[in-house]
């Protein structure tokens, strides 16, 4: 199965893993997992670090790049990803929640 992250949960397991509750980590610690994340998340870091948020004061090259080097699978954003979200505007307010909504077989967390 196919894990996809969002951009809050990637944040934990990326810098403070120990602070996700242990079901959790269970789940990311799967082998039989493929752990994704988006390019959506990436960009939502990028975006909104400058403004100094401090639950997103991390580089987000650093964030990728720590993210691939754990084995994590980058998932882009598609044009299909870009029309599903038209689909999920009732289901997230956030525009980055409805970009990781992805139009496929993978389960997100």
């Amino acid at each position: 199965m196919k894990l996809l992250l969002d951009t809050h949960l990637l944040l934990r397991a990326a810098g403070g893993p120990a602070r996700l509750k242990s079901a959790t980590r269970r789940l990311l610690e799967d082998p039989r997992l493929e752990l994704l994340f988006s390019a959506a998340s990436i960009r939502e870091v990028a975006i909104k670090m400058p403004l100094g948020r401090a639950d997103l004061e991390v580089d987000p090259r650093l964030l990728r790049r720590t993210l691939l080097d754990s084995g994590y699978t980058e998932l882009p954003v598609t044009g299909a990803h870009a029309a599903a979200m038209l689909d999920r505007a009732a289901l997230h307010r956030n525009p980055f929640g409805r970009l990781l909504s992805y139009p496929g077989p993978i389960r997100r967390i």
